[in-house]
């Protein structure tokens, strides 16, 4: 309430950097989705993918929408990996996902308020150890410490601890962008 007492650019002052950064995790969250998406070699809608405006005017409206109260939105990982492996291919899957979210937040937002944090918590653990690929990561993990592995497989690993690490210490962000970094310079020194 007192943020709105004075001018526009102090509520920006203040709010806007936590805004910021909500919309810079959303769309981090969107482009590995898409990244997973097209990793799995699935041809979807024909092939078509979104252009460099759609992730801007996602961008733009992650940002608008925390500014007034709301949360940024993604490209949900498990909801995309759960989609690909169902079969759900085209964007009617998408729609019909975000047509029943939408219903049951706002028509059973009571009863899900009832449902106790440990059992959410219980929920997104199966939903997290279902999308985790851990054989890949075990394999990457055995070359990598392995006499024959390969200079890359090192690379690979560093990202994951890298990425893991820092994204429990700081945050998700900090840990996917350094991730990146040292994925993409690791390959190019290596």
């Amino acid at each position: 309430n007192s943020l709105f007492s004075g001018d526009f650019s102090q509520f920006l002052k203040a709010v806007g950097p936590g805004a910021a950064s909500i919309a810079f995790i959303t769309q981090l969250e969107t482009l590995l989705a898409k990244k997973i998406v097209d990793e799995a070699n699935v041809d979807v809608d024909g092939g078509a993918t979104p252009g460099d405006n759609t992730a801007l005017s996602a961008t733009f409206a992650n940002f608008v929408s925390v500014l007034f109260g709301g949360f940024g939105g993604s490209g949900l990982i498990p909801q995309s990996i759960l989609n690909l492996s169902t079969g759900g291919t085209t964007r009617l899957s998408s729609l019909s996902f975000a047509v029943f979210f939408a219903a049951g937040i706002v028509l059973f937002a009571p009863t899900l308020a009832e449902i106790p944090i440990p059992a959410l918590s219980g929920v997104i653990l199966l939903v997290a150890f279902s999308t985790m690929q851990i054989s890949a990561t075990w394999d990457i993990f055995k070359t990598a410490v392995s006499k024959s592995g390969h200079k890359s497989d090192v690379v690979n690993l560093a990202t994951i601890f890298v990425a893991t690490y820092l994204g429990v210490e700081l945050d998700f962000a900090s840990g996917i962008v350094a991730g990146s970094i040292v994925e993409k310079l690791g390959h190019a020194l290596f």
